[in-house]
């Protein structure tokens, strides 16, 4: 059959490939066809970041959240795809080698994923939105990653009574007005602003200065959750001229300069969602410190570009709050997994492909607690106060006044020499001295 034939290119590629969690998620829904399965749909907005003329700019973060969510669908259709007759021998073998992960399908039925791009643009996302709300086989969307596109589209999923369940999104504005289709994975703004508080007090840096863009919803809500927190433990926001990271001609050498040659005043790093160059900006200030003035982050710094500065002197004065670590995984099982999954290139998943996964796996949940899956099913199951869903980042339970997250945490990283990584750094918790190595 055709599919059969899709089903063979999409392995192909697949195999010669670097292992690309779209080709993925693709293949899943090409073999339901082919083996004429049963299954249930879900959808995905993620942030394919283009250049002004289409062409992909970075697919890095999309790719870190569709790794979380291909995982986890792969996990649900395999028991599926095992010897089953409509597809080529010893299929899934060659797709994953034997007996990879333990396939679990829902009711006997698979998962198709359907992939909606909002390419981090609001009046992207806002079509996305309402394209998906039209598809009726939709029971719940991941997403979307920016608070800045959730902001934007969340009245359009909840008046449309469809679960919109975000692994990125952390901006209070959500938990001050919530909304009753919309839950998130991830802790909010004020969690990560606790952590970096408690770790400057701690520390005895009394003086901060704080770089955001004043016009996102989650650097704006991380910086009222920090300047309330960290007042309120005496400490004293100094007041700087530049603080918008976000500007196109943000200056960071200017803004380095402005803060002084005090090492009292400890900087503190917020870039968006990757909306504006922030991100870039705050890469380029770790440079321009040059390891002198304390630095603390969000953690949009956690990533592979900070690390492509390759010089460790930069970070020794570096801590970022992240959500979840792989060395402190309350699941190791799912990340050796994901390690035979995407092969020798991958390193481990990051916080936002657990997070995915997790959101993906409450939906998942979701589905199975009910005899017939509704839309409005999916939406009273989740807002049951007995509600939880087995994660890679621990129970995941939610708050019925809000859909936040109940006992969130958050884990403070910092960056040692790893070896065997492309730049020879690594972000690690606190208590590790090297990348597999605790103090």
């Amino acid at each position: 059959s055709n599919y059969k034939k899709a089903g063979n290119l999409f392995l192909k590629s697949w195999q010669e490939e670097d292992k690309d969690p779209e080709t993925l998620i693709y293949l899943n829904n090409a073999l339901l066809e082919a083996t004429k399965s049963d299954y249930y749909t879900i959808a995905v907005a993620v942030p394919i970041v283009r250049n002004k003329n289409g062409s992909v700019k970075h697919r890095e973060l999309a790719q870190k959240i569709l790794r979380g969510i291909g995982h986890a669908q792969t996990e649900v259709n395999l028991e599926l795809f095992q010897d089953n007759d409509k597809l080529p021998n010893n299929f899934t073998e060659k797709l994953l080698g034997k007996d990879v992960i333990n396939g679990k399908s829902i009711k006997g039925k698979g998962l198709k994923v359907l992939i909606a791009d909002d390419a981090n643009i609001t009046s992207e996302a806002i079509q996305r939105a309402k394209a998906l709300v039209k598809e009726r086989d939709i029971l719940g969307v991941v997403g979307h990653y920016a608070s800045d596109m959730t902001m934007e589209t969340v009245d359009i999923y909840n008046s449309n009574k469809l679960v919109l369940i975000s692994s990125g999104s952390t901006t209070e504005e959500l938990t001050e007005h919530p909304r009753n289709f919309f839950f998130r994975t991830v802790p909010t703004a004020k969690i990560a602003a606790q952590y970096l508080v408690d770790y400057l007090v701690e520390n005895g840096h009394q003086k901060a200065a704080v770089f955001y863009n004043p016009r996102s919803p989650f650097t704006h809500s991380f910086w009222q959750e920090f300047k309330q927190q960290f007042t309120n433990q005496g400490g004293e926001l100094v007041d700087i001229k530049h603080y918008d990271i976000s500007k196109p001609n943000f200056n960071p050498k200017q803004a380095i300069e402005e803060i002084g040659k005090t090492q009292d005043t400890a900087i503190v790093l917020n870039p968006d969602g990757q909306v504006t160059n922030a991100v870039t900006n705050a890469i380029d200030m770790i440079k321009e410190n040059n390891g002198r003035n304390v630095m603390v982050g969000s953690s949009g710094i956690a990533r592979s570009k900070t690390l492509a500065l390759k010089q460790p002197d930069l970070f020794e004065n570096l801590v970022v709050s992240v959500s979840w670590h792989h060395l402190n995984s309350a699941n190791p099982q799912v990340n050796q997994d994901a390690q035979t999954l995407w092969g020798k290139s991958f390193n481990s998943l990051t916080a936002w492909s657990a997070l995915a996964y997790d959101a993906t796996r409450v939906l998942i949940t979701a589905i199975e607690k009910q005899k017939n899956p509704t839309r409005l099913g999916m939406q009273k199951t989740l807002k049951s106060p007995d509600f939880s869903a087995d994660g890679v980042t621990g129970k995941i339970e939610f708050e019925p006044a809000n859909g936040n997250r109940k006992n969130p945490s958050q884990i403070l990283v910092h960056v040692v020499p790893c070896p065997n990584q492309e730049s020879g750094l690594e972000f690690v918790p606190l208590e590790y001295s090297s990348c597999d190595q605790k103090h």
